[in-house]
């Protein structure tokens, strides 16, 4: 499986992982999210 490519790609707002980097991605409000790193 490659990586998705693109804007549509969710990233922690921390440490800036996307989803395939963490086990859980949490949204807040205003496309903030935070990883259980």
């Amino acid at each position: 499986m490659g990586r998705r490519q693109g804007s549509d790609s969710q990233r922690c707002s921390f440490c800036h992982r996307d989803t395939e980097d963490v086990d859980r991605l949490i949204s807040g409000p205003d496309d903030v999210y935070i990883c259980d790193e």
